[in-house]
């Protein structure tokens, strides 16, 4: 079974690399003809030191050797792999109190105020936040929101049609906001488009 720890895929690719380097690579004076052209190097960039180890992959050669493609195919799974995010934690909400107690008692007084119970029950008042937080892309608001309406009895169809209408919200305001272009484009007297 393989070791997916950032350590074990790393080593795994520097074997990769090895062998790259080893089909790809030429001595350097045949490096020089016009047919081997400099490209990025999949995880060093342009720093390598001589031709021996260095960035260059030969024109000629019409498919990818599949050392080649493993490359490319592991540092995308890689780049994949890496969280874009933090995953939410108590040290990290304690860090945000400790940095700013009365500023995040204030934010949690207003927020527990906001979705109690009024003139909107609760349950609805988390499909609009479902909603607004699938415009806003929040992805820690996406969870705990949809988290949220569930335990206050929303259906897994009720929070995909709050979906949809803020996807129909945010085409919608695109084509209303062609009204500003139409506009601009009526203004040009030798515009194509303005008779």
């Amino acid at each position: 079974m393989l070791d997916y720890t950032p350590r074990a895929t790393l080593r795994r690719l520097r074997a990769l690399l090895k062998t790259l380097n080893r089909r790809l690579h030429k001595p350097l004076h045949q490096c020089q003809r016009a047919s081997v052209m400099p490209v990025p190097h999949p995880v060093m960039g342009d720093s390598l030191p001589c031709c021996r180890v260095s960035n260059r992959i030969n024109v000629e050669d019409s498919k990818p050797d599949r050392a080649t493609d493993q490359i490319y195919r592991l540092r995308d799974w890689e780049l994949m792999e890496q969280p874009l995010y933090p995953a939410p934690s108590k040290e990290i909400s304690q860090k945000r109190k400790d940095l700013a107690p009365e500023l995040y008692a204030a934010f949690q007084s207003f927020s527990q105020r906001v979705f109690a119970d009024g003139a909107l029950p609760s349950k609805t008042k988390e499909l609009i936040a479902v909603a607004v937080a699938h415009v806003t892309q929040c992805p820690y608001c996406i969870r705990s929101h949809t988290k949220r309406a569930t335990t206050r009895g929303a259906t897994a169809q009720e929070i995909m049609e709050a979906i949809w209408v803020a996807a129909e919200m945010r085409a919608g305001a695109a084509s209303a906001h062609s009204a500003l272009a139409i506009d601009e484009i009526s203004k040009e007297p030798d515009s194509p488009g303005s008779k």
